[in-house]
């Protein structure tokens, strides 16, 4: 179901957050940015917020991986030279770095610490959506509580026929749209997140405090809502041809 605000003056808004959610399944080819799209149950489209601010970071760790080769097949397969480069580098190396060591003179440098930073955990972007929504008519109120609610109840898991078991929350596109090419705006504007989840909602329907009393329309809806979103990528992302792609999306070909 499409929602939408403002529902007026559209034109004077060049840019779109587009926001579309799509039950979570566990079929790689489902859980792509483009099967999201074409799966989606909510459509909901914001202006773009005034603040955006994405940090990507890493997580590495130090000494846990010492330099030097592991005897395995896959150490094998991944040795360039195959059984012959793996044992070579697995004994004949450093046998040969330890006479280096024992005819040095003190112009050579050596290090005292031989161990590499090893990569515990590509990033999982979030992504934080800020917005303070004042309608202009009754309309425009209405819809922003439907807006709100919207996405409070898709942030939960989804129901099953057993009490016991649900399934888990669904998954999230978030691209840009205007005037311009979507894939181009959502890599400027957002970084071209991968498939997220909604991890946190707030909503708060007396934004302004104290300073301003609280009024409301006849029916009892605000005349001002603050909405808060917290997406994280759902999936961890890989680097291939220049772009960032999910497992699942390596997975389905992409």
């Amino acid at each position: 179901m499409p929602f939408i605000f403002p529902l007026n003056d559209t034109p004077e808004i060049p840019y779109w957050v587009l926001f579309q959610a799509a039950e979570y399944n566990v079929l790689a080819v489902n859980r792509t940015r483009s099967a999201v799209s074409s799966r989606a149950f909510d459509y909901i489209q914001l202006p773009l917020p005034l603040d955006i601010n994405i940090k990507t970071e890493h997580t590495f760790s130090e000494g846990v991986n010492p330099v030097g080769p592991i005897l395995s097949a896959a150490g094998e397969a991944n040795s360039p030279g195959g059984r012959e480069g793996l044992l070579k580098r697995a004994f004949l190396d450093p046998i040969l770095a330890n006479f280096e060591a024992l005819s040095s003179t003190s112009t050579i440098r050596r290090f005292t610490n031989l161990t590499e930073m090893s990569l515990v955990g590509e990033a999982r972007r979030e992504f934080i959506f800020k917005y303070t929504m004042v309608p202009k008519d009754f309309n425009e109120s209405s819809a922003i509580g439907d807006i709100c609610e919207a996405f409070r109840v898709a942030s939960y898991p989804e129901a099953t026929q057993i009490p016991e078991r649900v399934f888990p929350p669904p998954l999230w596109r978030l691209q840009i749209i205007g005037q311009g090419n979507s894939e181009y705006l959502t890599r400027q504007w957002l970084g071209d997140p991968l498939v997220c989840v909604l991890v946190g909602v707030g909503i708060n329907k007396i934004p302004f405090g104290e300073e301003t009393p609280a009024k409301f329309f006849q029916d009892g809806t605000p005349i001002a809502t603050s909405l808060s979103l917290t997406f994280k990528e759902f999936e961890q992302g890989t680097y291939k041809n220049g772009s960032v792609f999910s497992k699942s999306e390596i997975s389905a070909g992409i």
